[in-house]
């Protein structure tokens, strides 16, 4: 199942997906960037997805609000 999928399966739901944008680069392969408040809505988010190994808020790489701008 693809984020997009997920994202429009959850959206009318009691629970939606809480992330904001997400998005991936053609020159950055294996990599995809997913906007949210909360690292843990970003592991939710992930959950399901073949081939996507967040798992915990460990594992993942936050960058810093002033870089995204």
């Amino acid at each position: 199942m693809t984020l997009v999928r997920k994202a429009m399966a959850e959206n009318f739901t009691s629970n939606p997906m809480r992330i904001i944008s997400a998005f991936c680069r053609d020159t950055i392969p294996g990599k995809v960037y997913i906007e949210a408040r909360r690292a843990d809505d970003v592991v939710k988010a992930c959950n399901g997805l073949a081939g996507v190994y967040a798992r915990q808020t460990t594992s993942l790489h936050l960058i810093p609000i002033s870089e995204m701008a």
